[in-house]
């Protein structure tokens, strides 16, 4: 609801579609291809999928992961784990050119490449 409201506030009701639902089910129903995809889910699901994100933006499309830098404070060993497996995927995916910014929990920043 807040994202909803927001959205509205910022004026992009009419350019923005919130979908809701657990990504892990209803991400393959979505046609795509997208110039926004912001990953900020159960971190066993971020690694999953990342190459379904990567195949639904279009070329110069971003995808925005949340929490990135989650390794560097104190969360369970599994967590910093995965988001470090996460982490250098992003970095080393073919696809993808990856920025991260210690913003928060940290963002990654992946532009799709031409």
């Amino acid at each position: 609801e807040e994202t909803k409201k927001n959205v509205y506030k910022a004026g992009l009701a009419h350019r923005v579609t919130i979908i809701e639902g657990k990504a892990e089910e209803v991400f393959d129903t979505l046609p795509g291809p997208f110039d926004l995809i912001l990953q900020d889910a159960s971190k066993e699901i971020y690694l999953p999928l990342l190459n379904k994100c990567v195949k639904k933006l279009r070329p110069g499309g971003l995808l925005l992961s949340d929490d990135v830098l989650f390794p560097a404070k104190e969360v369970r060993k599994r967590q910093r784990e995965l988001i470090n497996e996460y982490n250098q995927a992003l970095i080393k995916h073919p696809e993808l050119t990856t920025i991260i910014l210690p913003l928060g929990d940290g963002i990654a920043i992946s532009m799709k490449k031409y």
